[in-house]
């Protein structure tokens, strides 16, 4: 949807400065509100300014890009984008953005009072060539089924019918940092298990091992162990025979003895 261009005034216009697309074509101009940005961008994050140069900021872009041609607002509905996206979408963005040549900033919209779905925001130059480019691009990354769902206007502002109590703004560089931030706990949580995993994987090496170890030790027992019992059984034989021939030749002495004593008689 083209709406007139936001003014010095507007709450939505450089509301993500921080992630914003400037596009200007002259080096020199583009330089300057480089500048301006990251000063806004610090004074914002201090939380003892009370001014952050962001009104004379939009005042001075708006004023070039006035200079260039006609200025308006274009939105587009990205409704089923999600922050995981972000860096993609951005990047795609920008490219679009220099390949038509549209000179103004464009910002990515979560929530606002205005409009409860994520969407673009462009403030600049050549609106209907940006509308119609960046439809397409939604539509072509799967943010929208079509060019006209992408480009269709809401029947009402969202404040003007919603509860009160929904009517909050969210903030993209917030929601970054909340990404990031389930990102690296991600990242954290598939390390440690990946590391269980190797430690597992010890445990049941050395466990086989163990087991390897285990069978080893009672094939040699079982081996020693028929060596031990035969050595005994051949002992066994050999005190039986002991014991035959001890009998035998106890019964050769007596029978000697008794002999002798007949003959004397």
């Amino acid at each position: 949807m083209i709406q007139r261009a936001r003014s010095a005034s507007s709450v939505s216009l450089l509301r993500e400065l921080e992630e914003s697309i400037i596009n200007i074509s002259d080096y020199s101009v583009g330089e300057f509100f480089d500048k301006q940005v990251q000063e806004v961008i610090e004074n914002r994050r201090d939380p003892d300014k009370t001014i952050t140069g962001a009104t004379e900021l939009k005042r001075n872009l708006l004023a070039y890009l006035e200079q260039q041609g006609e200025i308006h607002t274009v939105n587009i509905w990205i409704r089923s984008f999600k922050i995981a996206q972000y860096d993609d979408l951005k990047t795609a963005l920008d490219n679009e953005l220099k390949k038509i040549g549209a000179e103004g900033v464009l910002e990515i919209h979560l929530q606002d009072r205005e409009i409860n779905s994520p969407h673009l925001q462009f403030v600049g130059t050549n609106a209907k060539a940006v509308e119609k480019s960046l439809a397409e691009l939604v539509v072509k990354m799967g943010f929208e089924t079509t060019v006209e769902e992408a480009m269709s206007t809401s029947s009402a502002p969202f404040y003007q019918y919603a509860d009160p109590k929904l009517l909050q703004t969210k903030d993209l560089s917030v929601e970054l940092q909340t990404h990031k931030h389930f990102e690296e706990i991600e990242a954290t949580l598939k390390a440690v298990r990946e590391d269980i995993k190797v430690y597992v994987d010890r445990i049941a090496e050395k466990r086989n091992d163990f087991r390897v170890m285990m069978d080893q030790f009672k094939e040699q027992h079982s081996e020693r162990m028929e060596k031990y019992k035969s050595r005994i059984d051949r002992l066994d034989w050999l005190e039986e025979k002991r014991e035959v021939r001890k009998t035998e030749l106890d019964d050769l002495l007596s029978e000697w003895k008794s002999n002798k004593t007949r003959r004397q008689r």
